[in-house]
């Protein structure tokens, strides 16, 4: 299963032109891209916001359980809503703005693999506090979406632009979003 993961991880991130392409061209269904793909992702992004708060050597052991409990929760919910609430907006954006059919599940499809670098750069630097640096590979997103724009949602090469614009800022805007309003309802994960 992890070989899988992998796989497409790297197919995402180092090629996403033949990626969207095979995407478009095969589909993708709810199993293979949920179940397979973003679940164990962001499972592995939550889990080491939950290490990373065993790091901090000037708490006890309980506050670093109690901390990485909270940041745990925070890491997974804000990655999974934001999924779901980035979907729902881009795609009434794109049906608004571009005139594209409503299609929610393409919309989830392009924003599970568009989240990819955020997922893989929050898991390294919640390991490894020194690469701090790569936190500026959350804009390689918008590459993403620039390929998606043109493989997977066929967009007219004039608003490509526009596309990859509004694809890129609520896919990275979407969690941090879940996110303060998590912490805001609930404040004992602050």
């Amino acid at each position: 299963m992890y070989r899988q993961l992998f796989r497409r991880l790297w197919q995402v991130l180092r090629f996403p032109a033949p990626f969207w392409a095979s995407v478009a061209e095969v589909g993708d269904d709810k199993k293979t891209y949920q179940t397979e793909y973003f679940y164990p992702l962001a499972g592995m992004a939550a889990l080491t916001a939950f290490i990373s708060a065993f790091f901090d050597g000037d708490l006890t052991f309980k506050q670093q359980l109690s901390e990485g409990i909270q940041l745990f929760i925070l890491s997974f919910g804000s990655i999974l809503l934001g999924l779901f609430l980035a979907a729902w907006v881009l795609d009434k954006l794109f049906v608004r703005l571009f005139g594209l059919l409503s299609d929610y599940k393409k919309a989830e499809i392009l924003v599970v693999y568009t989240l990819t670098p955020v997922l893989v750069v929050s898991i390294l630097t919640r390991l490894f506090s020194e690469l701090w640096f790569l936190k500026a590979l959350f804009l390689y997103v918008f590459v993403i979406a620039w390929e998606a724009a043109t493989h997977f949602y066929a967009v007219h090469p004039k608003q490509q632009g526009y596309f990859t614009l509004y694809c890129g800022a609520v896919v990275l805007l979407a969690p941090q979003l879940v996110e303060f309003i998590l912490v805001r309802l609930l404040p004992g994960l602050n």
